[in-house]
């Protein structure tokens, strides 16, 4: 019987600071039927992988098919690209460079929001400045929903979203409101992205209020 031929593993990478689940795809992920010469007994299916990334065992390893496994690469690793080698009953493959432990903290973001003075009946300015203050890229930071605002009308809305932000990256987005009444104009805004490497999602929020002054 030929023996595991491992093709893939997803995620490819992941933060080494944390565990990962991963799927791992190949061909001749066969579990082995043993026959008792006595045909009263049934016969026995070994079915048990193992797998490495480097000399790391992984955790959890579970054969799904032929074609697939499951597992969880443990945390603590060092960062680094590592062949992944799969055993099972009809011996073993490996697949070089398939993952990578990264170093660097999730993608993390923060918003500020501030408002010009606002003037009743006339415009007034909201400004977002949202920045990615985590170890990886955020991508497709965009807004998450529309804004909440009371006692005023937005004109305006944002063209520059989404964004890809870089770590230490940022982005200003600017709304012109127009103050609808006296008291208090009070806004909220909530953006979300996803981290670059996992695809984990990754969100923020700012809110502001100021007085309303007469004309």
């Amino acid at each position: 019987m030929p023996a595991p031929a491992p093709k893939s593993i997803a995620p490819s990478a992941g933060y080494a600071g944390d565990q990962t689940p991963v799927t791992i795809k190949g061909d001749s992920f066969l579990a082995q039927a043993t026959q008792s010469l006595d045909p009263s007994v049934s016969p026995a299916i070994r079915s048990d992988f193992r797998a490495w990334l480097g000399e790391t065992e992984l955790l959890s390893v579970s054969r799904v098919d032929a074609s697939t496994l499951t597992a969880t690469v443990p945390a603590g690793m060092a960062a680094g690209k590592y062949a992944l080698r799969v055993e099972g009953p009809f011996g073993s493959g490996t697949l070089p460079d398939a993952f990578e432990a990264v170093s660097l903290p999730n993608a993390a973001l923060e918003a500020t929001l501030t408002l010009s003075a606002p003037v009743h009946k006339q415009p007034a300015t909201a400004t977002a400045v949202v920045t990615n203050v985590g170890g990886r890229a955020a991508l497709g930071v965009s807004l998450a929903g529309s804004p909440s605002i009371l006692q005023a009308d937005v004109t305006l809305p944002p063209a520059n979203l989404p964004v890809d932000l870089a770590p230490g990256g940022s982005v200003q987005v600017v709304w012109q409101l127009l103050a609808a009444g006296g008291g208090t104009l009070s806004m909220t805004v909530s953006f979300a992205g996803t981290d670059a490497l996992d695809g984990h999602a990754v969100t923020c929020s700012a809110s502001a209020s100021a007085k309303i002054a007469p004309p």
